[in-house]
C-alpha cells in the first residue's frame, strides 16, 4: 500500500504533506506498544470485578487472548461495554505509549522541528473495537469533541485557533 511508510524513511513526510495523512509503520516500541496492553488488560480486570461483583458474568476471561477477551467477557451483557477509556489511562502503563520519543519525533516534524513544547489534548482514549454498534466510531478531529466525548460547545473559530490544520494531529495506534 502506498500510503504505508517506515519512520526511517523521509518519504513519509512528503506524502503527508501532499495528502493529509500517513501511516507509520514500526514508529512506536514494542515495549511501549507491551506496556498499554498491560494498561488495557489491567482496565479490563477492572471491568470484570465490576460485572462479576454484579453478578453479569462469572469470569473474567483471563486466557482469552488481548484482541478477543473484551468482547468474551461482554458476551451475555453487551449493554456493560464500555464506549471508550479515557480518566483509566492516567496509569504508568499507558506512559511510554504516550510518550514514546519516536512518536514525539514524528509529530514534531510534521507540526515544526522547533517547537519548544507539545502538549497531548486532555482526552486522549482508548476506544474499544468490537462488532457492536456502540463501537461504530468514525474518524474525528478531536477538536470537535468536549472532554466527555460529547460535541465541542466552543465556537468554530475558537476551535481552528487552538485544534487548526497546523496545530493538531491525531494518532491512532
Amino acid at each position: 500500500m502506498a500510503d504505508r511508510f517506515n519512520s526511517s524513511s523521509d518519504e513519509w513526510l512528503n506524502f503527508y504533506n501532499e495528502n493529509g495523512y500517513v501511516i507509520l509503520t514500526n514508529l512506536i516500541s514494542e515495549s511501549a506498544l507491551d506496556s498499554a496492553k498491560r494498561g488495557c488488560d489491567k482496565m479490563i480486570d477492572q471491568l470484570a470485578d465490576r460485572l462479576i461483583s454484579k453478578k453479569k458474568v462469572s469470569s473474567k476471561c483471563e486466557s482469552e487472548p488481548f484482541e478477543k477477551r473484551l468482547i468474551t467477557l461482554c458476551k451475555g451483557c453487551e449493554t456493560d461495554l464500555p464506549n471508550l477509556f479515557r480518566n483509566e489511562l492516567h496509569t504508568e502503563e499507558f506512559h511510554p505509549f504516550l510518550f514514546d520519543e519516536n512518536l514525539i519525533a514524528a509529530v514534531r516534524r510534521i507540526l515544526n522541528p522547533n517547537l519548544e513544547s507539545l502538549r497531548i489534548y486532555p482526552n486522549y482514549t482508548v476506544r474499544p473495537k468490537t462488532p457492536s454498534l456502540l463501537h461504530e466510531v468514525v474518524w474525528h478531529q478531536d477538536a470537535g469533541l468536549g472532554s466527555d466525548g460529547g460535541p465541542a460547545k466552543a465556537s468554530v473559530e475558537e476551535r481552528m485557533d487552538s485544534f487548526g490544520l497546523d496545530s493538531v494531529v491525531n494518532v491512532s495506534g
